[in-house]
Order: C-alpha cells, then structure tokens, then sequence
C-alpha cells in the first residue's frame, strides 16, 4: 500500500510528468526552489527579497522550510525533486492510514480499503497542486496513530513521538488544514478517554497534554507566524472573508458522481464545468463502494470509533457547507478563535473523507467477523441498493440545470459518462459488495475479496486520472528553463554596468480550475514564465509584486493596494499616476506580454509546427479547418484576439466562434468585429452578429431558447469570401466570445 502512489502516479514515477498543477507551477515549486537556492548561497531562508520587495520567509511557514519532504531541493534538480518530494507525500499518507486503521481495530483488508481510499479520495487527489495542504493531510492519520499508541500503552518514548507528528505537522506548512487535524484528534483522545476506563483513560486524557507539548516544539515556526498574521491583509478577517469558499450543497451530489457538475480533464469526460471557480475545493468523490461500506459498518458492528467517525463525517459536512448551512449557523463558529482566520470552509472535506475511509475499512472488517451471517447480507444489500438509487436520482433529477454536453446533442444518460458510469459503477460495486457478504471465505486472497478491491480501485482511479492531475508539466516545459524575459534583464545589467534592479510583473488573472480549462493553461508556458510573479524567485530577480497567503498590509498600501497574488487595483494609477510608490521601492522594469506574445499567447501553433510549414487539416462539408484549436481563453467584452497564419494562397476563410458562455444576446446583434490584414497590406472587415455568424447551438443556453437543428456547423460558420486572392489559409479560430 505504501508503494501504490508510484503506480497511480505512473508518469511522474518513470519522469515523464512533474506532479506540480495549479499552484504547484506558480507557488509551492518557486518558493522551495528560492529556500534551497538561499541555503547554497550559505544564508538562513529568514528572508525572501524576491517577492513584495522583500517580506519574511521562514515566518510565512508556506515553503515547509523545516519539513524534511522539501529537502530534496538541496540534492537534486527541481523536476527531480519535485517528484520525489510529491511522491513520498503520498507514500506517508497511505501508510499513515494502513498504520492507523490496523492499530484501531481494523483488519488487514479493512486496513488496506482504509489506506486505499484515503490516499486516492477527492481531497488528497485534487489538491495535489497545493502541496503544503497535502502534506499537512498527509499527517493525519499519523497523528492519530500516535494518539492510540500512547493512549493503550502509556509508554513514554509513544508520547514523545506523538509530540514530534504534531511538531512536524506544523513544519509542513499549512496552518488551516493543521488546525483541522490537530482539534479532530483532541476530540477523538477525549471520545477515546471516555470510551476507556483505569489507565487507558487516563493516557488518552494526557495525550491532549502531549498534543500541546507538539505545540510547544514548534514555537520556533509558530511565533514567526503569528507576528507576521498581524501584519499582513488577513490580520483581520470578515464574515464574508471567513465563508468565501463555502462548499455549495450542490456538490453533495459529487459523492454519487464526481463529474454531475462536469470538468475532468477532457479525454473519457468532457462536459464543461458549470460550478463555481476552482472545482478542486468542493469534490467529494471517495467512491460508490466506500459509502457502502461505511452504511455497512454502522448496521453490523457500531462500536465506539465507528460511531465516532460517524458523526464526523455530518459535522464536518455540515461546516464545509459553511455560509450555506440555515438559519445563519455558521456565523456561530465564526466567534471560534483561531478557527475565524482561515477561509474556504470546504477544507473539512478532509476530515470528511478520511471519516469516510476509516469507517469503510471497518465495515470491511465487520462484514468478516460478523456473527450473524443473515444480517450482514441484509445489511450490505441495503447499503448497495440505497447507493444505487441515490446514484440514480443524482445524475437525473438532482442533476444541475445547467449541466450540458461537451458536444452538440441533447443530454441523455445514454450519451454523457458523466452520468452513466456512476450508474454503473455503483450497480457493480452493490453487486460486489453483496457477493462479498453472503459467501464470505476467510483469508485475504479469495476471489470475491479481489473482486470488491478490484471494482473500488478502478472507480477511484477512474475518477482520479480523469481530475487534470495529469495536465501537469512536462520534463520540457519552459519552467525549468530560464525564462527569455530573466536573460533580457541580464543583459540589460551587464551592458548598462548596473546593480541588479527590481523588476514589477503586470500579473495576468488567475485561470480558474475548470477542467479542462487545465489543458489550455500548460499550453502556455511562456504566460506562465513571464506573469506570474513567483517563478522570478527561482532565477534570483526581486519583484515588487508576488504571490503568498501573507501579503504585508503596509506593504499592500504603498504598492497601489496589491493584493496577495500581487494584481494592482488600478493599474494605470499605480504605473502610470502621479504617485511615486515605484521609484521609491527601486523598480527599473515593467515586465508584462507584448503584442507579438500576446498573439502567440493566444494563438499558438499547432503541437509540432512551425512558422511557414503547412498546419494539419480537416475537412467539414468541403470546407479545411484547422485540425488544432487555437486554445485561447474565453473572450470577454472588449478583450481582442490576434493571431497570424502561415503565408499560403487561398480565397477564402473559415471562422468558428460560439456564444456558449456568454449573456444573454439577441439575434442579429454584433458580438464581434473582424479585421482581416494580408500580406500585402489589404485589410477586410466584417461584423459577427448573432444567430447568423455564430455557433450557440452547440449546446443548450439557459437564457436562449436555440433549436439543436437550427444549422450544421459548415453553413454556420462564417465564410468569407473576398474579391481576389489573399495571402492566408483556410484557417479555423475556435474561440468562445
């Protein structure tokens, strides 16, 4: 179990794949990347220069710079290290879980469903880009292993080790997630202690004692932090900063079917996410069979850590519900000290899901120890059938509204995999689950044992290698390179005779994480390189912007109130307004996208092909198009897109947009305005009206009521067709208005 993650992260293991989406690229990677390079240069990582004109380092406790996980950034390259730091992250998460479930009672396969689902469940596999996160969930299990060791024992060395996992998980950098854990383990020594009776209460009872000598160990990052907490933009927290983030009840439906609100990375599942911005904080999936099991363990064999974990899982539910759940609950807990500093109440997913782990790995065990043979079966048939129907009524009536395919048609269960798979994952695992319990064999290796493991890994994998995971970079992308912008400013420094200078990026809006939307965003290193403000740290230059969760107020104030991701509120006042703030914080550089970039940022080439070689066709109703999207964002009012083709002869062009994210627009009404430039200097121009020019049929809009069969995509397409040759191509630029 503990060498799992090495094949579902397959790709990463062989080298192929650096396991760093999201923040990983823009954050987590730079920021570890700076420690190591200022430990080398012989200096304690206290301070970072490179972001925000200088702000502490070792106090922000983001780069986990006592976490001994981030260490292989002394040793190794940073794709290497990467890897290796991510892969052994979730090596402790599966053995921390088998460990914790064996100790607690579970047997050997109820240990192994435990570590199983908890190391490939939605929270562990979803925020893989958010490494410190991860590493802090990683400890959970760890930390509770440490509490019953102590607790049945009482052995000294026990306690101590319980009080360095605390201490650790400190180290790993992710204050929220720490605060999680830590206050579910004081819970579960106290429910243990009252569970117990002589000596194993009393060492339960003092093990609240060693959680707080953890505590102590790390003053050394915990004192840091706080000083810095009360200077920076989240000193003091709102209500609505406090909620934000709040799990949509909506997304309870992702326990049946992890892609109802749609994302996945666009191969086996394509329909458009219709959920709000960054889908990876409010999935629940931990499997059809998993629930089953945990239903299983309540029925047959309710004890006290099962019932324990479950009544976790709805607290925790109910809190990551956050600023949803009725009657204003929430705002109670917002009074909770500690607790009201931290944002995004989905985060008790984790607790949430490792409940749900713990509990399937003992309804496993319960199924084979059960006395009653007649009502373990009874019990696992009502598990499984109840899943089934809930799966069955989740991806029909419950579905969202808006959901919708990722191709022209109408939505039928037939036609999406986002919602027939579920089905048929939940009918296969009832099946499995039933046959387990009614002809049980003991020892591990009998076949109906294999066949429940065998469906429940494939549906985590499933869903799991489907989450955009995958769309992470690759050995060759630009991140690992210098980018062209760092040896510019070398350049500039070695003729001009000057001191190095700080530079000011013009950060480009977050992507949100759509999916999908994944792919489009690791086409475009060159964007990621030249905007995002971290990656300059890895290269030695210092900026005036950045991108860390502790953002200095005073700071944020004198830069043009910048926020944490180091975006300027008004731009043109800051740059280009009287003020002064600039000059005085010693910025020599404006790095931003030129127009040249930006085309290409827009536009790029199809994978492969190069300015003047002739780009891969197909042909639609005698028309080429180009075979590759332009893989462009979405266009918002206003916003332009350019881009260039190669220079062939051709007398006319084709041009695919859609109007599927847009408002509401009536038919006929101009979205849009084509100037066509040649070779030779001639310019065409036309307008884009609705309805006539564009393609919003290819799904169903809310706002619209379009017929699917209002026109084929060949007669849709606008066509033009100018008085003499031209030098271009039939070229297609499949683009969202």
């Amino acid at each position: 179990m503990s060498l799992l993650p090495l094949v579902y992260f397959l790709p990463a293991t062989r080298g192929n794949l650096i396991i760093s989406p999201d923040d990983g690229v823009i954050f987590n990677i730079p920021i570890r990347v700076a420690v190591a390079n200022i430990i080398h240069a012989g200096h304690l990582p206290l301070w970072n220069p490179y972001i925000f004109s200088g702000m502490p380092l070792f106090g922000a406790a983001q780069a986990g710079v006592l976490f001994p996980l981030n260490w292989f950034y002394l040793l190794f390259s940073i794709p290497v290290a990467t890897n290796l730091m991510m892969l052994s992250t979730y090596v402790l998460a599966a053995l921390g879980a088998y460990l914790y479930a064996r100790r607690s009672g579970a047997s050997i396969a109820g240990a192994v469903a435990t570590s199983l689902i908890w190391q490939w469940s939605a929270f562990m596999v979803a925020k893989v880009g958010q490494t410190n996160v991860v590493q802090t969930a990683a400890l959970l299990p760890w930390v509770l292993w440490a509490v019953d060791g102590y607790g049945m024992t009482n052995k000294r060395w026990r306690g101590v080790l319980l009080s360095l996992l605390v201490a650790l998980q400190i180290f790993a950098g992710h204050q929220q997630t720490f605060a999680y854990s830590v206050l579910l383990a004081a819970v579960y020594a106290i429910v243990m202690a009252r569970a117990s009776s002589g000596r194993q209460r009393a060492s339960y009872l003092w093990s609240l004692a060693l959680l707080a000598a953890g505590l102590a160990l790390a003053a050394v990052q915990i004192l840091p932090t706080i000083e810095l907490l009360r200077n920076s933009l989240r000193a003091t927290a709102s209500y609505e900063f406090f909620s934000s983030f709040s799990m949509p009840p909506r997304f309870m439906l992702t326990f049946f079917a992890p892609f109802i609100m749609g994302g996945g990375d666009g191969q086996l599942f394509r329909a458009p996410y219709v959920g709000p911005a960054f889908a990876g904080e409010y999935i629940a999936y931990v499997g059809a069979a998993t629930i089953m099991l945990a239903i299983v363990a309540l029925l047959v064999r309710p004890d006290t850590r099962t019932k324990f974990w479950s009544l976790v899982i709805p607290v925790c539910l109910a809190l990551a519900v956050g600023r949803f759940i009725p009657f204003s609950f929430y705002k109670l807990v917002y009074y909770v000290p500690v607790i009201n500093l931290f944002r995004v109440p989905a985060r008790h997913l984790m607790e949430v899901e490792f409940a749900l782990a713990v509990v399937a790995g003992r309804g496993l065990t319960a199924i084979a120890s059960a006395g009653n043979r007649a009502k373990t079966v009874r019990a696992a048939a009502f598990a499984g059938g109840l899943i089934f129907v809930l799966t069955c009524v989740a991806v029909s009536w419950w579905r969202p509204a808006n959901f919708h395919l990722g191709r022209v048609g109408p939505v039928s269960i037939l036609r999406a995999p986002e919602l027939f798979i579920p089905i048929t994952i939940a009918g296969i695992s009832a099946i499995a689950l039933w046959s387990f319990a009614r002809n049980y064999e003991h020892g591990f290796f009998n076949n109906r044992l294999v066949l429940l493991f065998a469906v429940l890994a494939f549906d985590l994998c499933l869903w799991g290698q489907a989450s955009g995971w995958r769309l992470s970079p690759t050995r060759a992308h630009p991140l690992w390179r210098e980018p062209d912008s760092v040896r510019m400013l070398r350049d500039l420094e070695r003729d001009h005779g000057n001191a190095p200078n700080r530079i000011l990026t013009d950060v480009q809006p977050f992507f949100i994480n759509s999916g999908r939307d994944e792919e489009e965003k690791y086409k475009l290193g060159e964007f990621m390189l030249s905007l995002q403000p971290d990656t300059y740290m890895m290269h030695g230059v210092e900026n005036a912007a950045g991108y860390d969760g502790f953002g200095l107020m005073r700071y944020s104030k004198l830069a043009g109130d910048m926020k944490l991701w180091g975006e300027l509120t008004d731009p043109e006042r800051s740059v280009r307004g009287p003020g002064r703030e600039f000059d005085i914080l010693n910025v020599r550089y404006l790095v931003r996208q030129s127009p040249k970039g930006e085309a290409r940022r827009q536009a790029p080439l199809a994978s492969g092909s190069e300015l003047g070689a002739t780009p891969e066709l197909v042909k639609l109703s005698g028309l080429s198009f180009a075979k590759a999207e332009l893989g462009s964002p979405s266009l918002l009012n206003g916003e332009r897109l350019l881009f260039a083709t190669p220079p062939i002869e051709a007398n006319s062009i084709a041009l695919v947009t859609s109007l599927a994210w847009s408002a509401e627009v009536k038919d006929s009404e101009t979205v849009g305005h084509i100037r066509l430039r040649t070779e030779d200097a001639k310019v065409f121009e036309f307008q884009l009206r609705a309805g006539e020019h564009t393609s919003e049929w290819s799904h169903d809009r809310p706002d619209l009521k379009i017929m699917h069969q209002r026109a084929p995509i060949a007669t849709s397409s606008l066509v033009v067709n100018p008085s003499g040759n031209f030098e271009s191509h039939s070229y297609v630029a499949k683009f969202s208005l």
